[in-house]
């Protein structure tokens, strides 16, 4: 997957930010990340921890929509960058019917991930987090 591309991203470095159309998905070569929704809120949620071989951005990349989630370095984080135009050459070359597929579970996973954010909040005030 990789561009040839790499950047490092340090402690509590935003990857992407949630609601802001990013131009990039990114492939972790080494670290590790939390992914959060409601990041602007008081009560911000941890959905994932993702760490190596990991993929964030992608779904962006897929259905050219704003990031759902905001993902922070929670280490030292090492990545390769795919741009958007080297996404959808990648996707272009996809089964017609693995595309329709895919945009289904896209679908699936952004309102779920809408639901996450609405949904009753479980760990505490996270207000300053990311101050």
């Amino acid at each position: 997957m990789g561009s040839g591309r790499h950047r490092t991203f340090r402690v509590g470095d935003e990857l992407l930010s949630e609601g802001k159309l990013t131009k990039v998905a990114y492939l972790i070569m080494d670290g590790e990340v939390e992914v959060r929704v409601g990041a602007r809120t008081n009560h911000p949620k941890i959905v994932a921890t993702l760490g190596k071989g990991e993929v964030i951005g992608e779904l962006s990349m897929l259905d050219d929509d704003v990031p759902t989630a905001t993902v922070v370095a929670t280490r030292e984080t090492k990545v390769s960058l795919l741009t958007r135009q080297q996404f959808q050459d990648r996707l272009e070359s996809m089964d017609p019917v693995m595309k329709g597929v895919l945009r289904v579970l896209i679908r699936r996973i952004r309102t779920l991930m809408a639901e996450k954010a609405e949904g009753p909040d479980d760990q505490g005030d996270w207000s300053g987090w990311n101050k």
